[in-house]
């Protein structure tokens, strides 16, 4: 008799076996032994316990995510411009509301709401697979400037307690490849430190009046006032046109320590997620690929302010040999502006009107097309 058979009758003789005597518990296990041919002590384990109807499943349960979870998630992995994990489960419901309001979703409504209930662990492992790691390398071509440094008072990554927006940090990347020979492209950063707002500016060259020229334009294109830049030391800042613009304005004009990359660390991060990760390591020259690198950063501008959402760190401490740091909800620079008190109702207003017109999947179309048409002006 095969082992299901014999629970089978164990399972229907158990209860007459429990309530019978000690002649009755005699017979039913010569019985069983009889019929199923199992020692008798097998026989009394059986009746006592007999085995449940169904096995316990073994291994991992099924699988919760299936294949249309995971093409989704890519889907909005690759709007989102391929952010990290931790920031893009948060900025999700934002991200997927700004997607099915212009009618760029691709999905049903039981895959968006496993979407919603993602872990930033499970989002790693679902996009395992397709991500992809680089390991390119910049070179830093920053020349101090020698004069004024006195006039100019130094900003350690320590020193900012500001808690409104306004005060920013610049950074200029160079586009010269390993040739920095004659004139080339060069970009212009400037980003919010505590709202993350960011601006880029394509420039045909690094002269004092061409930074002078860019920090203006990024000024007027703010949706706020700037209150305070802060910059290396490198010779197309620190020089008097910046120091007489600085005051005409009432920005207040501050300068990182020499060598010391960290007193920048939120525009350093700019130049490699939107610069380098977009321009590349090329050598741009010349008008027509400058005109092509400042389309790419109109797009751009759009998309790392009402798209993409960013964690600030709020604080750091250290147990032992490591230490353990804590940040805030994921948010876009734009969610930031509309959450801050000290931001105008006027601005929000515009801030409002500028985000319904995003549509993330266009622009990401848009960011592809105008990258490539850059690559194209690569020497």
């Amino acid at each position: 008799m095969s082992a299901s058979a014999r629970g089978e009758l164990a399972r229907a003789r158990w209860k007459e076996y429990h309530h019978s005597g000690r002649r009755g518990k005699s017979r039913i296990l010569d019985e069983f032994v009889a019929a199923t041919g199992v020692a008798r002590k097998t026989a009394i384990s059986l009746l006592r316990n007999p085995p449940p109807t169904k096995a316990k499943p073994r291994g991992r349960p099924g699988k919760r995510y299936g294949p249309d979870v995971r093409a989704a998630l890519e889907w909005v992995w690759a709007v989102s411009d391929y952010i990290c994990s931790k920031r893009l489960v948060s900025g999700l419901p934002h991200l997927i509301s700004m997607m099915e309001s212009h009618g760029e979703s691709h999905w049903d409504e039981p895959t968006k709401e496993k979407l919603l209930k993602l872990s930033p662990a499970t989002c790693d492992r679902l996009l395992y697979a397709v991500r992809e790691r680089s390991s390119a390398r910049g070179r830093s071509l920053t020349k101090p400037g020698t004069m004024l440094k006195s006039q100019i008072a130094i900003r350690t990554w320590s020193d900012w307690a500001e808690q409104e927006p306004g005060y920013c940090e610049g950074d200029l990347v160079h586009h010269c490849d390993n040739d920095t020979s004659g004139e080339y492209l060069h970009s212009l950063t400037i980003t919010d430190v505590l709202l993350g707002w960011t601006e880029n500016e394509a420039l045909r060259n690094r002269s004092e009046q061409t930074v002078k020229n860019a920090v203006e334009s990024i000024r007027l294109r703010m949706p706020y006032p700037i209150k305070g830049l802060d910059f290396d030391c490198g010779g197309e800042f620190i020089n008097e046109i910046m120091l007489r613009y600085c005051r005409e304005n009432k920005i207040l004009f501050t300068r990182a320590r020499p060598g010391h990359k960290n007193d920048q660390c939120r525009v350093e991060q700019k130049n490699w997620t939107v610069v380098r990760q977009n321009a590349g390591y090329n050598r741009y020259e010349g008008e027509d690929a400058r005109r092509a690198l400042s389309a790419l950063y109109r797009a751009l501008r759009l998309q790392v302010n009402f798209v993409l959402p960013s964690m600030r760190l709020v604080s750091k401490e250290r147990v032992g040999a490591k230490i353990h740091k804590t940040y805030d909800q994921a948010k876009t620079p734009c969610q930031r502006a509309l959450d801050h008190p000290c931001v105008p109702e006027e601005i929000k207003e515009r801030l409002r009107t500028e985000e319904a017109g995003v549509r993330p999947t266009h622009i990401m179309r848009q960011i592809l097309k105008l990258r490539n048409e850059l690559y194209e002006h690569a020497k």
